[in-house]
C-alpha cells in the first residue's frame, strides 16, 4: 500500500513483511529542506506502522552537495532511524564507485561511533536486497 506520494519521494509498505520502500530523492543543494522533510516522512511512517525492514533504493538518486552538507543530512536520518522498531535497514547501491566508497566510509564511522541496534546492508540489487530483508 502507498502510504505517501508528492512527486519528490514514495513510500510503499507491505505489511505482510513489515516491509517499507523507499526510492531515495536526490539530494541537491537547491532542496535540502525537502531531504530533510522527507527523511522526517519516513520516519513518521516507520513508527506509525511499527515498521521493521526498510528497503532505501539509492541506485538512480543524484546527489549534488558538498561532503559536509550530506554528512549533516545522513546523521540527522541515522539518528532518527536508530530511535525507531527498525531491526533491518538495506540499501541498493549506485553504480558510482567514489559515492560507493563514501557510503562505506560513512557505515563504518557510524557503527564505531554509535553501535546501532539494527542491521545495516548495502547491496547491488534490489532482489538480493529484499532477499537479505525477509531473510531468504
Amino acid at each position: 500500500m502507498i502510504l505517501y506520494e508528492n512527486g519528490f519521494i514514495r513510500l510503499e509498505y507491505d505489511a505482510s513483511t513489515e516491509m517499507l520502500y523507499v526510492d531515495g530523492p536526490d539530494v541537491q543543494e537547491y532542496a535540502l529542506m525537502r531531504v530533510y522533510e522527507a527523511s522526517n516522512i519516513i520516519v513518521g511512517a516507520i513508527g506509525q506502522y511499527n515498521i521493521k525492514r526498510l528497503l532505501i533504493d539509492s541506485s538512480e538518486t543524484v546527489v549534488d552537495v558538498s561532503h559536509e552538507d550530506y554528512q549533516v543530512v545522513m546523521n540527522q536520518f541515522t539518528r532518527d532511524l536508530m530511535k525507531t522498531s527498525l531491526q533491518k535497514v538495506v540499501r541498493v547501491a549506485t553504480r558510482d564507485a567514489a559515492r560507493e566508497s563514501g557510503v562505506e566510509n560513512y557505515v563504518k564511522q557510524v557503527n564505531k561511533r554509535a553501535k546501532p541496534t539494527l542491521a545495516f546492508q548495502n547491496f547491488t540489487s534490489r532482489a538480493a536486497a529484499i532477499a537479505w530483508l525477509t531473510g531468504e
